[in-house]
């Protein structure tokens, strides 16, 4: 499986049997006990071609290996923390890094704690970037907004194209258009077509 994913391009991997996404670390898990350290290495690298220009990727300035956020990780107060797991297996304990910046994170500041991350030049890269998706009933949708109110940036991970941010404003992922006072929606319900947003190019502060 590893091995056919590889030679097709691709770098995400699936359980054959249920198709359940499995994290690089589970598969080389699973491996270490039939391949060798220098075989596990190569498929690593062969894997990191495959990701290179990949927007919903980023390289650990560390130990060189591709990580993603994990959004799923609902007690992290920031989604732009990303657990490196190449080096929480080395540490043996979790070692994150900024989605911006690439620096460590620094735990207890406001976002990664590091004076020089410009956050706000990235996530506007981010949302030129970011890779579309069928939202919905709706096609081509870019999988990442900035809140219309707050301008924190928003994924869509599944499920429905309307959205509340943490600040309370409710929008469309889809048209942008907020939640009406008595709380219907100008755009129908959650699951119906409505047309496209272009990608935002400018943020809120």
């Amino acid at each position: 499986m590893l091995d056919v994913t590889l030679q097709d391009g691709g770098y995400k991997f699936y359980c054959p049997s249920c198709r359940a996404p499995m994290e690089w670390f589970v598969v080389r898990h699973i491996l270490s006990s039939v391949m060798s350290d220098q075989e596990l290495l190569t498929r690593l690298d062969n894997i990191n071609k495959n990701v290179q220009g990949q927007p919903e990727m980023r390289k650990c300035t560390s130990c060189g290996t591709n990580q993603q956020r994990d959004f799923t990780k609902k007690w992290y107060s920031d989604r732009n923390r990303v657990a490196c797991d190449e080096c929480t297996r080395r540490a043996g304990q979790e070692i994150s890094f900024c989605w911006y910046c690439r620096k460590s994170w620094r735990p207890g500041f406001k976002g990664c704690g590091n004076s020089k991350c410009d956050g706000q030049a990235a996530k506007l890269k981010e949302l030129k970037e970011c890779s579309m998706k069928k939202i919905a009933s709706v096609a081509e949708c870019p999988n990442t907004r900035a809140c219309p109110r707050c301008g924190t940036l928003i994924y869509h991970v599944d499920y429905c194209k309307h959205m509340t941010c943490k600040c309370g404003c409710s929008f469309c992922f889809v048209c942008m258009q907020l939640q009406n006072s008595d709380e219907s929606w100008p755009c129908g319900d959650a699951y119906g077509q409505c047309p496209v947003a272009p990608r935002q190019t400018s943020i809120r502060d």
